[in-house]
């Protein structure tokens, strides 16, 4: 039988990082029918999700290690779309490596996300 797979946002968490607190990690899962290894991520971090969006479900991806390539490459990405060109994954790994050896940026790899 599968589980099937809970969301809960960012004002839910505390609560259940404190019930956690008082009755236990895995106490606090079986209740809230949470894994237990959630229970322990969102106890680590109890200060973050307090401070984040308290509608926000998740803080997904990673920050990225270079924002103004990153809005450069969007701007050409969106002025082609305007334009009415298709913008393929290969041609954004084409032109994200050309604003790399543009502005000398090393350790870059582009990935087809």
């Amino acid at each position: 039988m599968l589980e099937t797979r809970k969301s809960f946002t960012a004002s839910k968490k505390p609560k259940i990082v404190e019930f956690a607190e008082v009755n236990g990690n895995r106490k606090a899962g079986r209740y809230f029918e949470v894994p237990e290894s959630n229970i322990r991520l969102w106890r680590k971090k109890k200060p973050l999700l307090k401070c984040m969006n308290q509608n926000k479900r998740a803080r997904r991806g990673r920050k990225e290690y270079w924002p103004e390539l990153e809005k450069d490459l969007k701007i050409l990405i969106v002025n082609q779309r305007k334009d009415g060109r298709k913008v393929s994954t290969v041609a954004k790994k084409f032109k994200a490596k050309l604003l790399v050896q543009e502005r000398l940026i090393e350790n870059f790899k582009a990935s087809n996300q």
